[in-house]
């Protein structure tokens, strides 16, 4: 058990330690953090690790393995990966996996670590914050989803759809304006929407329009395939 003492009265007032310090801000951080030695032996873990993992921290400080056996096996990589960048560095290590939940659920976690070095360079352990970042997961899946979602039914339209700067350069074009104008998807990206116009100053009144107004309906033009038709 580690024990925490104050240092003695200076000036009349009782000051902490450093260590007691620490711990007491660790101790209260919503975030799980751990500080592991230089022989890979964690010597602290804050009580939030059994909000985020399930798992209380005498579970992990008795079980030197437990950690990383709940880390999904696909994830396993990433967390290896910067295990052996961290001694004598003093670079931020940043990385996103997944760990199982003690009741079964999978919780993401961004993981974030530094070397802890002495004033001599002498590398110590190192220091890692652990944040539950499963609801941002989720909702991006989530937004991931309903943008994939609607571009199905953008690109599933019976009438030509494109997106274009003012410039020219096609950003976006569905696959009934493929086949309307007789193009294929390389076409996005190139300044080329305006070489289906035949009648060039009609786009320019276009254009003045849009900036003025701000949307141009029942506007008509003529336009050719690349093909010329």
């Amino acid at each position: 058990m580690n024990i925490y003492r104050l240092n003695p009265l200076i000036g009349g007032k009782m000051r902490m330690s450093e260590e007691f310090k620490y711990k007491t801000i660790a101790d209260y951080s919503y975030d799980w953090e751990t500080w592991e030695d230089q022989n890979g032996k964690l010597q602290y873990v804050s009580p939030s690790c059994m909000r985020i993992s399930g798992y209380s921290n005498d579970e992990f400080l008795n079980d030197s393995g437990l950690f990383e056996s709940i880390i999904l096996d696909e994830d396993l990589k990433i967390w290896n990966s910067h295990r052996h960048e961290i001694d004598n560095t003093e670079e931020v290590f940043e990385n996103q996996f997944r760990i199982l939940h003690k009741d079964g659920h999978i919780v993401w976690i961004e993981h974030k670590c530094r070397a802890v070095i002495d004033e001599n360079g002498v590398y110590l352990g190192y220091r890692s914050n652990n944040r539950d970042i499963t609801s941002h997961k989720l909702s991006m899946e989530t937004l991931i989803k309903s943008e994939l979602q609607f571009e199905r039914i953008i690109d599933s339209l019976p009438s030509s759809l494109t997106i274009t700067t003012l410039e020219g350069i096609v950003l976006y074009i569905n696959s009934k304006g493929m086949e309307y104008f007789d193009v294929q998807p390389d076409i996005i990206g190139k300044n080329a929407a305006m070489m289906h116009w035949v009648e060039p100053e009609r786009r320019l009144i276009w254009l003045e329009r849009i900036k003025n107004q701000g949307i141009v309906t029942d506007f008509e033009m003529h336009v050719k395939t690349a093909s010329g038709k």
